[in-house]
């Protein structure tokens, strides 16, 4: 009756093992879909969107991906219209507004705050590019 015992545990923890196998591979799997069809739907949007100056410049796109936010989504976050005419006076009022209203204690979100203080850091760096540019 112990080996008995043991065999029907053994079956199910092994049981058990297939089928979490099985789950999380099946999760990993639509993972990398849903991640292939984002960047997907990103580089459409990104080629089509009129906040774009045509193409980001290669170093424009090194430092996306250093930090991790596109000039274009910087510019939808703080809600400015174009890249064209950035002002540091704009793009400082803005964040000023939008980390305002998204601070704790008003009810707001830190991820929030998070997401509008990388952009503001991702436009200035854009503007200070495009100033050592002209000089």
């Amino acid at each position: 009756t112990q080996s008995t015992w043991h065999r029907i545990v053994t079956q199910v923890v092994i049981s058990s093992g297939v089928a979490l196998g099985r789950a999380v591979s099946k999760a990993f799997r639509e993972e990398m879909t849903e991640t292939k069809a984002a960047w997907n739907n990103m580089k459409r949007a990104s080629a089509s969107n009129s906040h774009s100056d045509a193409a980001e410049s290669a170093e424009s796109q090194a430092t996306s991906v250093q930090h991790g936010i596109t000039v274009v989504e910087s510019l939808q976050i703080l809600n400015i219209e174009s890249a064209g005419n950035l002002s540091r006076d704009e793009i400082e009022q803005r964040f000023q507004y939008l980390h305002d209203v998204n601070d704790r204690t008003k009810g707001g979100s830190r991820y929030l705050q998070a997401k509008v203080s990388n952009a503001r850091i991702r436009l200035l760096e854009e503007l200070d590019s495009k100033e050592s540019k002209l000089e």
